[in-house]
């Protein structure tokens, strides 16, 4: 893909034709649809190379524009042909002849990373991401800094893309990166530029000043990056449509006003350094961001080194930006925004208290920094009652309703679930858990095995937080009004969009992690941790299977039954776990939150995935066990694999 091309084979007046030559250049295919115009896949008649003709679509402008737009094609063509750095897309040649414009570029085989996050990996490894952003990175500053020279000799420094975005960075099967499309690029020192009514930008990616309209320099840049990192880094932008018809206004407002929700709102698994990185490219005031794509890259390979973020409060070389106070008024203004002294340089340490908003339960500590902010002396969650004080004004009587009151709660929850709620940490009492979910009180266990195979084991204690969880796994019907309020799309398998007559209450199947995260946060709950789910499957006492330490007949949905299907969930209550779950042995697998990874002295090698754990229907019943670990990619989906859902007790 190149040039951020997005494939549409529709013609339109001014398509090239298939076959034809525009000067030393074969046209061989339609190859997409650019921002303005045709893309197409070309060769060179003499020599070994495959290029991308592209053009201007002129059946939308009038004679005015379309000598407008010839023209920034041509400025477009004329610097970039000047650049040369291995992450920039070179351009090879400018061809006019008759009423065709075109600018030859160079072909990039991949695709491009908005592609690349939507289709394929969704949040980007903070390793990987980390490598391709480097390369974005050193593309820019090299621009920034670039020595330009004008048609009529005139030299200038310095050349600002403004439309920065993941649409226009190009990712090739080997993680080669290169940023393209600099048509609206601005060159500084020179007035003028994209002019005529095309505002340059897209507004999810604009800063804030580009949002109100100002003069922009390079730092516009950087708060572009900071979004395309974050996306990287989270699968979301940080001001987005959510669905509901956000306008552009609302979402340039958000850069101008609103605070950048922390990256865990989207994906916990950032960490904490990584993540204030991200928010100083990302600050209000351009004089208090990174002010050259260099400190933005040391910073980043100083974490790299180190795990620390490293960075003044306002970097070397800012300067005072003024902004009027009669504009905007009734907002703050960007001078005004709390800025840390040049002296004051910011080291944080991974082993100091960092407060994150996140609420899973990191029991392995590969997923989200804890809440350590300092905390008063806990207060005990094993008992169900505290020590009485000295009555003053109460009654006796008073006391003891109360009491039973308390006790027929506990004991009916008992009946009714099988497990014993966790206690509410303010007040010590029961805590009830949502509707067709199961209170687990939490506790230790031997997570894994060492009878099993190489990604079972080695056994280890692990302790967990009190949570809830989802009683069986979640079904067409719950999953289908997801689809419907959020239009999303349905799963492969289900005809016309809706699941199979008779269906309603089988697990859903053929969901991705994404799918599932997406779901779970849409009931305002979240994935299990692998830790959780097994805790919840086995118990305290570590069972094999949730229901003992032998397989038995009749307890899941197992190959021996010879459905080749899953079955409406809570069809084998006498498979029930410790705590009541239903479906933990067999039916489908569940996806979990957690990334992969061998535990602690295993022999198993590291590989990227997602967790997800349980026996399913083409799984032999005495290989169903609360034990085995599988993985795969976020985008995998199949017809064995579903989910539940939990929530953290807060």
């Amino acid at each position: 893909m190149a040039a951020g091309a997005i494939f549409n084979p529709r013609p339109s007046i001014n398509n090239l034709m298939l076959g034809s030559t525009i000067g030393n250049y074969e046209v061989v295919s339609q190859f997409g649809e650019g921002g303005m115009g045709e893309l197409y896949l070309g060769r060179h008649t003499r020599l070994a190379r495959e290029v991308i003709i592209k053009t201007i679509r002129t059946e939308d402008f009038s004679p005015r524009q379309i000598e407008h737009l010839r023209d920034r094609l041509e400025r477009e063509a004329f610097i970039q042909s000047q650049l040369d750095h291995p992450n920039i897309v070179r351009v090879y040649d400018f061809v006019a002849i008759g009423d065709a414009t075109c600018i030859v570029m160079e072909y990039v085989p991949g695709r491009d990373l908005r592609k690349m996050i939507s289709r394929e990996t969704g949040p980007i490894a903070a390793s990987r991401a980390i490598k391709l952003f480097k390369q974005v990175l050193a593309a820019v500053d090299y621009a920034h800094h670039f020595i330009y020279q004008d048609k009529s000799g005139e030299r200038h420094q310095g050349i600002i893309h403004r439309d920065l975005k993941p649409a226009n960075i190009l990712v090739t099967p080997e993680d080669l990166v290169k940023v393209t499309d600099f048509g609206i690029v601005k060159v500084r020192g020179v007035k003028g530029g994209t002019q005529m009514g095309f505002n340059p930008g897209t507004p999810e990616y604009m800063s804030p000043e580009q949002a109100r309209g100002r003069d922009l320099d390079q730092r516009s840049d950087i708060y572009s990056l900071g979004i395309v990192f974050y996306e990287m880094l989270t699968g979301h932008v940080p001001f987005e449509d959510d669905g509901s018809g956000t306008s552009d206004y609302e979402i340039r407002r958000g850069h101008i006003e609103l605070p950048v929700p922390p990256l865990s709102k989207y994906y916990p698994g950032v960490s904490p350094e990584l993540e204030k990185i991200v928010f100083k490219a990302l600050e209000k005031n351009p004089d208090d961001r990174y002010q050259t794509g260099q400190q933005f890259l040391e910073v980043i390979e100083e974490f790299e080194q180190t795990g620390l973020a490293k960075f003044t409060g306002r970097m070397p070389g800012a300067r005072q930006t003024v902004v009027h106070a009669d504009r905007g008024a009734g907002r703050q203004s960007l001078a005004e925004a709390p800025t840390v002294g040049i002296s004051e340089t910011v080291i944080t340490d991974p082993n100091q208290p960092f407060t994150n908003t996140a609420t899973y339960n990191d029991n392995s500590k590969n997923l989200t920094a804890r809440i350590s902010a300092p905390i008063a002396e806990s207060k005990p969650r094993g008992a169900m009652f505290r020590e009485p004080r000295p009555a003053k004004s109460k009654a006796p009587l008073a006391v003891g309703i109360a009491v039973v009151a308390l006790l027929t709660l506990g004991v009916t929850y008992w009946l009714i679930t099988g497990s014993t709620p966790p206690d509410n940490p303010d007040t010590g009492t029961p805590l009830q858990a949502p509707v067709g979910m199961i209170s687990i009180s939490g506790g230790e266990f031997t997570m894994g095995r060492n009878d099993g195979n190489t990604f079972e084991g080695p056994a280890h204690p692990v302790k967990v937080d009190p949570f809830f969880i989802d009683k069986t796994e979640v079904t067409n019907t719950d999953y289908a009004e997801f689809v419907r309020q959020k239009r999303r799309q349905a799963p492969s398998h289900w005809p016309e969009g809706n699941f199979a007559p008779g269906e309603a209450t089988f697990p859903v199947i053929n969901v991705s992690w994404y799918d599932a995260r997406d779901y779970c946060e849409w009931k305002g709950k979240r994935l299990p941790t692998e830790e959780e789910w097994e805790f919840a499957a086995r118990g305290k006492d570590s069972l094999l299977y949730p229901y003992g330490n032998t397989p038995k007949a009749q307890c899941s949905n197992s190959s021996e039954e010879g459905l080749n299907k899953p079955r409406t969930v809570g069809s084998y209550p006498c498979g029930a776990s410790p705590f009541n779950l239903l479906d933990m042995a067999g039916n489908v697998a569940e996806w979990t939150f957690t990334d992969y990874k061998p535990y602690p002295g295993s022999k198993a090698q590291p590989v990227e995935g997602k967790v997800y754990r349980g026996g399913t229907f083409k799984t032999p019943r005495a290989e169903q066990t609360t034990t085995d670990r599988y993985y795969d990619v976020p985008t995998f989906a199949a017809d064995f694999l579903g989910f539940r859902c939990a929530k953290s007790v807060k």
